[in-house]
């Protein structure tokens, strides 16, 4: 294939700009100062970090750090997150580790987040810093704050209980096509040591239309297709700390999903779930094994393929879930198996998957996916299905599997630092994009 004369132009034109020479500026290389590898995802704001902390080389790929610096986070009882950062040391600072947390808020703003995790960067890299040759550039202050009495306490007076509501919604269209989606939810929390307790309620409603015209661009009424989905559900739980290992729970549910054939459905479930770590590793390390077991009383808008209008099920499940967040990246692995008690033959297996692997210097490998074998189909309509509602998928269909699955594999090279930040042309385009 022969590449277009623009291309070979452009190309050109950039070599000349940019000549290809070994080069060393001081606004990319700090010297003697570790290389630092920050390993945070949603979390941090690395264009506002290496704008501050100017006095580490910050690389690009784990296998060039001194310094591996892994950021976790975890929610907790306010509805805010506890950030923990892992500092492990490599090459001349092998054996030197450290961990620092901090727990944000969850009004606060993406500043103050970025701000708690510099906060935290900083105070994990001082012992590294004092054994660099930077340590007599190191200057010390001290704030001393006052004693705290008892009245100094701070009094929670919503006792651990944080409250959320949210509504929103969307809509596009054009001239032979228009939809409209709005949705509402609410929730309550109350999360501590010893207890957990939440409860969520949402609504969604979707309308689509498709419109057919003739000749003279005139709508045809008779041809327009509707698409309406509707979903309303309400959950609740309790989950009761008994061991750093251990925990029992109840959880119930009630909703309306038309499109797959639940007009109403309510379920109360008892649970027990056992994790081979403890649960305050929860954010790097998981080995859980979760049973549950109780009612499930559905109401179904049409007749099902088993002459149901309605009817009083139990179901049990099993579920195994592993998680590992370490340096070279991170893996989950689950497999879940649920059953209707009255038919053996009405089960579910379902096999989950994520991960991603820091292969070697530059190249990084991800896969992930889940896929469902499935007999316990006890909702599908008897009735037979429109051919708009095989296109529309506005409605359950038999089915013994279901799978999605993804794979990717990346490889960088070029320069092993990432200090220096450039945000010319970076945003303000005439392009916005929704996600719901």
């Amino acid at each position: 294939m022969r590449l277009p004369y623009s291309f070979v132009v452009f190309f050109v034109w950039l070599i000349i700009l940019h000549p290809i020479t070994a080069q060393t500026t001081e606004a990319t290389f700090v010297e003697g100062a570790p290389n630092v590898f920050l390993d945070c995802r949603w979390q941090c704001d690395f264009d506002a970090i290496r704008n501050t902390i100017d006095y580490v080389n910050f690389v690009r790929d784990p296998q060039s750090a001194d310094i591996h610096v892994l950021v976790t986070s975890q929610g907790v009882g306010s509805g805010g997150d506890k950030l923990t950062l892992y500092f492990t040391g490599l090459n001349e600072y092998d054996g030197i580790t450290d961990t620092i947390s901090t727990v944000t808020a969850s009004d606060d703003t993406d500043k103050l987040v970025n701000d708690a995790i510099m906060s935290a960067f900083k105070e994990g890299m001082l012992q590294y810093l004092l054994r660099s040759s930077l340590k007599d550039k190191i200057e010390y202050s001290v704030n001393i704050p006052k004693q705290v009495t008892e009245e100094d306490l701070p009094v929670d007076p919503w006792n651990s209980w944080v409250f959320s509501l949210g509504t929103g919604g969307f809509f596009s269209g054009e001239s032979n096509y228009n939809n409209f989606n709005l949705r509402g939810n609410l929730r309550a929390n109350r999360v501590t040591k010893e207890s957990k307790v939440r409860f969520s309620a949402g609504l969604n409603y979707r309308e689509s239309n498709f419109y057919f015209r003739d000749s003279l661009n005139e709508i045809i009424d008779t041809s327009t297709i509707t698409s309406i989905r509707r979903n309303k559900y309400v959950d609740a739980s309790y989950v009761k700390s008994i061991t750093d290992h251990f925990s029992l729970g109840v959880f119930y549910s009630i909703f309306q999903n038309i499109t797959n054939n639940y007009r109403l459905s309510n379920t109360v479930v008892l649970g027990a779930e056992y994790n081979l770590f403890k649960y305050d590793e929860s954010d790097r390390n998981q080995l859980t094994l979760t049973y549950k077991i109780g009612p499930k009383h559905n109401v179904y808008v049409e007749k099902t393929v088993f002459n149901k209008k309605k009817e009083l099920v139990f179901f049990h499940s099993l579920d195994a879930y592993l998680y590992q967040k370490q340096n070279w990246g991170n893996v989950g692995i689950g497999a879940g198996y649920s059953q209707y008690l009255q038919d053996v033959k009405l089960n579910r297996l379902t096999f989950n998957t994520n991960v991603d692997w820091k292969v070697a210097k530059g190249l990084t490998f991800g896969l992930g996916g889940y896929l469902s074998f499935i007999s316990d189909q006890i909702n599908l309509p008897k009735s037979q299905a429109q051919i708009q509602d095989v296109l529309l998928r506005n409605r359950l269909f038999a089915t013994n599997y279901s799978l999605f699955g993804f794979a990717n594999i990346r490889y960088t090279f070029g320069s092993k630092y990432n200090n220096v930040v450039n945000s010319r042309f970076s945003g303000g385009g005439g392009n916005v994009t929704y996600f719901f």
